[in-house]
């Protein structure tokens, strides 16, 4: 197992939970994170909604060494007076893009949103993926 670089100030690692990897997300029917059955993970991430705890201001929630070699595609952090967060995209059937915001207050912390949102983006790309690997129905 690969040791993990924490955040600046943080020691933590991330939960092992099968619901943050993509083959155990759960998701609704539109291939949506269904965020009820994640409640109960806030608990074990610590509150880092600090802004000096993170390794890059500009992506908080982000360990170091995801920095250099995460995809950014339809992923960024959003901050306005409505709230602050991740959000995680995807382009639909009709090419509109979709996005899905994981608010870090709502969710405790930043990392914990980053995660999310994360596996928000990566669960609509493989879904998007193998419906276009899907042969055409005749």
């Amino acid at each position: 197992s690969s040791a993990l670089v924490p955040l600046r100030g943080h020691t933590a690692a991330d939960p092992e939970d099968a619901r943050l990897s993509l083959h155990g997300a759960l998701v609704d029917e539109e291939g949506r994170l269904d965020l009820s059955h994640y409640k109960d993970l806030k608990a074990r991430f610590p509150s880092d909604l600090s802004s000096n705890s993170h390794a890059d201001t500009l992506r908080p929630g982000v360990r170091q060494d995801e920095l250099g070699c995460q995809s950014w595609e339809l992923l960024r952090m959003w901050s306005d007076d409505k709230g602050a967060g991740w959000i995680a995209g995807r382009r639909n059937a009709n090419m509109k893009l979709e996005h899905r915001y994981m608010s870090a207050t709502t969710h405790g912390s930043w990392r914990y949103a980053f995660l999310l949102a994360r596996l928000q983006r990566d669960v609509w790309a493989t879904l998007a993926a193998a419906s276009a690997a899907a042969p055409a129905a005749v």
